[in-house]
């Protein structure tokens, strides 16, 4: 009698394994469909059901992690995916995409050991090596960031990430000829990010026409940032398209109000249509977003000087050149300022440093020196 009750027991549980598996299955299946018809929502809730009959399926962790990704619930898909590498330690991907979901709440620290341990598990997989170069110039630590967009090159020469970060480690180092031929192939990609920063190197290699050109494609191609339009408007600023220039400026602001550049970039429309009194509102306010920036500093010394505000340009100036990362330029405007205070002396002294000093266009060393006779 017991060993027939044991026995019924037995496959009492048998029947509600297999019927939980069903469920469990069941519900994957619907889950997978769910997302091939790109309903998340739908497939998240049917994987959170199939758990409910098998907990411990690291396939459903995965998936729901993707899924979590994919409707940036960042923290969800960070749950899903450290569930995922518990069940599966070896499975590399799965680091990968817990690096990714960390990196996506600015967790670096964090997302950068589960990239190296996903490189550990297959050393010739290349998304780690991208996630890492991205952790890196998101704290601007560009040599990380080179050896790992570098490595990423090697894997596959023609990923365009791995290009765009590259070229980004090269802008960032000022190596503007190096950055544009990294990536000017890639031109016809169709890639909103190659887009901007080639946009943003042919700025500082003087195209101006071909990065308001490039620029613009990239507007036109997907979402944009307050980045797109801060360059648009400094190239537009440089080729004296004033109207423009304001306009993008205006859109940067609009997109980040806190763009302390694009304020600055106002300030510098206003400035060349003489409009001195909406010039210094737009640098104040760049100042007021980044009281640390010297060149904003300095440049608005040299607005003030302009609008004969002599004062206050001095303070600024003198600010300005004190601080360590101080252009030789602002020496000039230094001593043009002590100049229109009437300090002739200092002026003198500023003009000869700055001649000492300068190694930029040979007109501003005529123009001390000019200037330097006129104080005798």
């Amino acid at each position: 009698m017991k060993s027939g009750l044991k026995f019924s027991i037995y496959l009492l549980i048998i029947a509600i394994f297999f019927s939980c598996s069903d469920k469990a299955v069941n519900y994957y299946n619907q889950g997978v469909s769910a997302a091939a018809d790109d309903d998340m929502e739908k497939a998240i809730f049917l994987w959170n059901k199939s758990l409910k009959y098998r907990t411990n399926d690291p396939d459903v962790y995965f998936n729901l992690g993707n899924a979590y990704l994919a409707t940036h619930n960042f923290k969800e898909a960070e749950k899903n995916f450290r569930k995922t590498v518990d069940l599966n330690r070896n499975d590399h991907i799965s680091h990968y995409k817990l690096g990714l979901s960390l990196q996506s709440q600015d967790k670096c620290i964090e997302a950068k050991a589960s990239y190296k341990f996903s490189i550990r598990l297959k050393t010739n997989y290349m998304p780690p090596y991208l996630g890492i170069a991205e952790c890196a110039l998101s704290n601007n630590n560009i040599n990380t960031a080179e050896k790992y967009a570098s490595l990423a090159l090697g894997l596959s020469p023609r990923n365009i990430k791995a290009n765009i970060l590259f070229a980004d480690v090269l802008f960032r180092k000022e190596q503007y000829e190096q950055a544009y031929m990294q990536i000017i192939e890639l031109r016809n990609s169709g890639n909103i990010d190659l887009l901007t920063i080639l946009g943003k190197i042919m700025y500082e290699r003087q195209m101006y026409k071909e990065a308001i050109e490039t620029l613009s494609e990239a507007r036109y191609i997907g979402e944009t940032n307050s980045e797109i339009f801060l360059y648009l408007g400094k190239s537009a600023l440089k080729l004296k398209r004033y109207h423009d220039a304001k306009n993008y400026f205006n859109l940067s602001i609009f997109k980040n109000r806190k763009e302390s550049s694009a304020w600055a970039g106002l300030g510098e429309v206003y400035g060349a249509k003489l409009k001195w009194s909406e010039a210094i509102k737009a640098y104040s306010k760049a100042q007021d977003f980044a009281p640390d920036n010297n060149e904003i500093l300095g440049n608005f010394g040299i607005l003030l000087l302009k609008s004969g505000r002599n004062e206050k340009a001095l303070k600024k100036m003198e600010v300005a050149v004190s601080r360590m990362d101080s252009p030789g330029r602002f020496l000039y405007y230094l001593g043009r300022a002590y100049m229109k205070t009437g300090n002739n002396k200092l002026a003198e002294e500023t003009f000869n440093k700055f001649i000492e000093n300068w190694d930029g266009d040979e007109k501003y060393i005529i123009m001390a020196e000019d200037i330097i006779k006129e104080l005798k």
